[in-house]
């Protein structure tokens, strides 16, 4: 322990290098037979030590007979055995004296994790190399002083239906929430790797249960809250520790899988939350794959989790759209290449003759329809990589061209072409260096010496345009030629208004905490198995309100305004500048900063300008881990200088 912020530390206790009593029992003893050696030639064959005394064991290990014969007797953890990947909780206990002064305590609470075992029997021994199995557990421990453990819950103590034993789980311990009018604090387990020598092959949780524990020191129950703490005893187990020594299942709708090594985190009531109880599932693995979603839960509810935007296959395989960020707004504008097409909208920024500066949500359209989306998804194409990733011959089938085997009536997707493209500009626009998907110009592949048409035919994606090709013809399309677009499409409105989705990324054995306001996630590992992170990464749920800080007065010649947002971190913003009585973009979306002075006199006709009319200033938080929510505009009246 430590008592100067981890400068210096001191032992508290040695702990144990053999296994703890329960553990023993269940894994190196059979009923009706010897349960240890009494020849010295096999004393080392046992993974607890034999002794005549306590001396002859380690640390806190006492000498004990198991099974009331002196001859076996061997060294026992009388606290938890060795074990890794556990969880440790702290629960902080408080009660008023009745001099007014408070009195409180810590209590540590460890819960499951793995250990080693030998689980195989040569005659009436154990046998085996040491620690030859990996053993999940589920035993429950406490201490208020880090020295002193009193077992809540012994190891193995489960059924197939009940509770399971595991490791790489996560806890949380939770005051009881005083504005929900609770009085019980819990400690939460979720998840986690089940295995053992019984049942080797991993099965991986998505369960949730709790154990409900006192909230009040044990003294209170002693009546002795005017003594100093005393460490606590088997005895404290039913009188002021736990309700009950079992764990309660939380009955939840859930999609979400089954995991270990994940990161879970608490954020407490507050009036940001609604004075709610929330708890974040992130990350972690299983046999097959390393998680990157987010999930979250409700406690006051109790209902389900909720996955963070984002789309989600359920165990079904019907797609869903699960997000408490976007409870607001029935659309999303985060986007990577897993992004579902469903989700893929343009915008149209409102209009308005007032001279006041308005808050507004844009028009929002799909870019799809959902007749096209059907078609898409028969060929099995859902989402942008799938687009993306799409063969010429699929492209070609998109734009009614029938040439897919099997397929009587044509499909056609009347703005598959556009809508591929778009995906291809937004995956140049989001990933940097080395890109994950690439689309090559076809004029450097098919270069000088290279048969044109030849190279055209085995490169061409069946959208982008070809210099001096107005049609091509196609092997396996019979009775016309293909045509070629002649230009390229502008996609710079919807591009703009599609924002890159930063994400941790896939990890586990993170670490998190809930701090400042903000769930926060650290380091960890993805799937390179030679790479470990360093990053910090923090969730933020609550959207930016853009403000436009300073404007020029009326009828004054000024033209200068400063924008700001009421959230510390909004440090970029973007805004355009859009023609009423032309109907058209005078700019593009343009990036500015905080407290950046923004000059629109080159309005202006002298200045090279569009000169005199009624424009709309739109202003957004131009971050890119943020939802583009909604607008400010702010109608401009500008009259050129004479």
């Amino acid at each position: 322990m430590s008592k100067d912020a981890g400068k210096t530390w001191t032992l508290v206790t040695p702990g144990c290098r053999n296994q703890q009593e329960d553990i023993l029992i269940e894994t190196e003893y059979m009923p009706g037979k010897t349960r240890y050696s009494t020849t010295s030639n096999g004393f080392e064959k046992f993974s607890s030590v034999k002794c005549q005394d306590s001396t002859d064991c380690y640390g806190d290990e006492v000498c004990k007979s198991l099974d009331g014969r002196s001859e076996n007797k061997v060294c026992v953890c009388p606290l938890f055995g060795i074990r890794e990947h556990h969880s440790l909780d702290v629960q902080h206990r408080y009660v008023k004296r009745d001099d007014g002064t408070i009195y409180s305590e810590d209590y540590l609470y460890l819960t499951g994790g793995f250990t080693q075992v030998r689980h195989e029997f040569c005659g009436n021994l154990a046998c085996g190399n040491r620690g030859s199995y990996r053993m999940a557990l589920d035993d429950v421990w406490v201490s208020n002083d880090g020295a002193n453990w009193v077992q809540i819950r012994r190891a193995t103590a489960g059924s197939p239906t009940a509770f399971k034993p595991r490791g790489g789980h996560s806890t949380n311990l939770i005051s009881a929430n005083s504005f929900q009018e609770e009085d019980v604090d819990r400690l939460f387990v979720f998840g986690g790797e089940s295995v053992g020598p019984n049942n080797p092959k991993s099965e991986f949780l998505a369960d949730m249960w709790y154990m409900e524990l006192f909230s009040e020191p044990c003294c209170v129950r002693h009546k002795s809250c005017h003594l100093s703490s005393h460490p606590l005893t088997p005895n404290d187990l039913d009188i002021c520790i736990s309700k009950r020594r079992e764990w309660i299942r939380m009955d939840l709708k859930s999609e979400i899988y089954g995991r270990a090594g994940h990161v879970s985190i608490h954020e407490p009531p507050s009036s940001m939350n609604a004075f709610k109880d929330y708890i974040y599932i992130i990350g972690g693995k299983n046999s097959t794959s390393i998680h990157s979603d987010v999930w979250s839960l409700d406690l006051t509810s109790g209902i389900s989790w909720h996955s963070d935007i984002s789309s989600h296959t359920s165990k079904n395989g019907d797609e869903q759209e699960f997000s408490r960020i976007n409870s607001d707004h029935d659309y999303n504008l985060y986007y990577d290449m897993e992004s579902n097409l469903t989700s893929l909208v343009t915008l149209r920024l409102p209009s308005t003759k007032s001279m006041d500066e308005t808050f507004a949500v844009p028009l929002v359209f799909k870019i799809i329809e959902d007749r096209d989306i059907a078609i898409l998804e028969e060929l099995g194409i859902k989402t942008f990589s799938d687009l993306i990733n799409a063969d010429q011959r699929t492209i070609l089938h998109l734009r009614g061209y029938d040439n897919l085997p099997g397929k009587k009536e044509k499909m056609h997707v009347k703005n598959i072409c556009y809508v591929k493209q778009l995906i291809e500009k937004f995956n140049s626009k989001c990933f940097v260096g080395e890109m994950r998907f690439k689309t090559p110009d076809i004029s450097d592949l098919c270069q000088d010496g290279i048969d044109p048409d030849s190279c055209i035919l085995s490169t061409w994606d069946g959208c982008r345009p070809i210099n001096d090709y107005t049609q091509i013809d196609i092997p396996f399309i019979h009775g016309s030629s293909v045509s070629v677009p002649a230009v390229k499409l502008d996609h710079t409105n919807d591009l703009q208004n599609m924002h890159c989705k930063y994400t941790p990324g896939p990890r586990y054995m993170a670490s998190g905490q809930y701090a400042d306001g903000k769930v926060l996630i650290l380091g960890g590992q993805g799937n390179n198995p030679n790479k470990l992170y360093r990053d910090v990464w923090y969730r933020d749920d609550s959207h930016p309100t853009t403000i436009i800080k300073k404007k020029p007065k009326s009828k004054s010649s000024s033209a200068t305004f400063v924008f700001e947002s009421n959230e510390d971190g909004a440090l970029q913003f973007e805004y355009k500048i859009f023609d009423q009585t032309e109907r058209l973009d005078v700019t593009p979306w343009i990036t500015c900063l905080k407290d950046e002075l923004i000059d629109v006199s080159w309005l202006d006709s002298k200045k090279g300008g569009p000169g005199s009319g009624w424009y709309t200033m739109y202003v957004r938080s131009g971050e890119t881990q943020l939802l583009l929510m909604g607008v400010v505009q702010q109608p401009l009246c500008y009259i050129s200088s004479n």
